[in-house]
């Protein structure tokens, strides 16, 4: 029960506006979605609703203080990480995870996760994503040699140029995903957080694939249909309850 403090505010209004707030938040979620639906890996976020109770004090015209019971529509958020579907692109350091678990990469004064597997050689020779952060092998950096060819990366993620074996891709997960956070390219641990990621035995890499986002345009953009006809709904609601209550001052104050 959550008690909130309230001069007079209208039930039906308070109900109303909680909605719209939520709302807001959903319609939030859901363009993020459809913003970043092109990006390899992006894992889309979901809403829920949940209803609870709460109680409204206010105060009466006589001075008295009066308890009205009401219900708050509150939205949580969640990450969505069903595995989108793979697309073959023939780029050699483009690598898609036929397993659960991250890419692990190196960058922004922190190591986060990704499932982003669009990389590419820097200058220097290292294997890098789109931001210039290091991708990490088992044993540090994937670095490639000067004039070798293009790699070869093997599905249990060894990574190959001619004969010469470059580097391990290192492919961990994280046990419990409500550690992660979100960060620009992927997930991070919380720092505060006490879980560890673990290695994934058999990643099941494939090269020369991406694995792009599970986010269905369609669902989204029927989503924001349903929330900008329940915001009218709610709008109105508030604008009906606005009117009915302006017209019964009046009608006091005409008796009064």
């Amino acid at each position: 029960m959550v008690m909130l403090a309230s001069s007079g505010m209208n039930v039906g209004m308070y109900n109303s506006a909680t909605s719209m707030a939520s709302l807001q938040r959903w319609q939030d979620v859901v363009s993020q979605n459809i913003a970043s639906g092109s990006v390899p890996g992006f894992k889309k976020n979901e809403v829920r609703f949940e209803a609870i109770s709460a109680s409204i004090m206010g105060v009466r015209q006589d001075g008295r203080v009066m308890s009205t019971p009401a219900t708050m529509a509150i939205a949580t958020t969640s990450v969505n990480y069903q595995q989108g579907q793979v697309q073959q692109t023939e780029e050699s350091t483009h690598m898609a995870l036929a397993s659960e678990g991250f890419f692990r990469v190196q960058g922004q004064g922190y190591e986060y996760y990704t499932r982003d597997g669009e990389f590419h050689f820097d200058p220097q020779g290292q294997l890098v994503n789109k931001s210039g952060h290091v991708v990490m092998g088992q044993g540090g950096p994937i670095q490639r040699m000067p004039d070798e060819g293009d790699i070869t990366v093997l599905r249990n993620g060894m990574v190959l140029q001619g004969d010469n074996t470059i580097g391990v891709m290192d492919v961990v997960d994280v046990p419990d995903r409500s550690a992660l956070l979100r960060v620009p390219g992927g997930f991070r641990i919380d720092p505060e957080s006490a879980v560890m990621p673990v290695q994934v035995e058999d990643p099941g890499l494939l090269q020369g694939n991406l694995e792009i986002s599970n986010v269905s345009p369609l669902t989204e953009m029927v989503n924001l249909i349903s929330i900008s006809r329940a915001f009218e709904a709610n709008q109105k609601v508030i604008q009906s309850l606005d009117t009915l209550e302006g017209r019964s001052i009046e009608v006091l104050g005409a008796v009064n």
